[in-house]
């Protein structure tokens, strides 16, 4: 068994991962976070129990997005995905140092 069925990136902040699941989105494209932290799913809730708080599984599940990867994807639609990755990783970028110089 292997992930070779998952593409994810793990952004900088979550900011900029909401920033370029709402463009792909916009461009028709879904994308997904990759998990819930294990400690905060329903099953463990149930059963389990986290002694004290996760704080690298959260901040992980908040900065990590799942692209589409799959054999139906075209060389177009691979082109769309990261140029619309690049496009908004950029501008947010700028935004977020827009920001901290204000």
């Amino acid at each position: 068994f292997h992930n070779a069925h998952i593409y994810y990136v793990l952004f900088p902040s979550a900011d900029m991962r909401r920033t370029v699941q709402n463009r792909l989105l916009a461009a028709g494209v879904e994308s997904f976070t990759h998990y819930v932290p294990l400690h905060q799913s329903a099953g463990c809730a149930r059963f389990g129990r986290a002694a004290g708080a996760l704080r690298v599984c959260e901040d992980v599940h908040l900065r990590m997005l799942r692209l589409p990867m799959h054999p139906g994807l075209s060389e177009d639609d691979v082109r769309l995905i990261l140029s619309t990755v690049r496009s908004a990783c950029a501008s947010s970028a700028a935004s977020q140092a827009t920001a901290t110089t204000v």
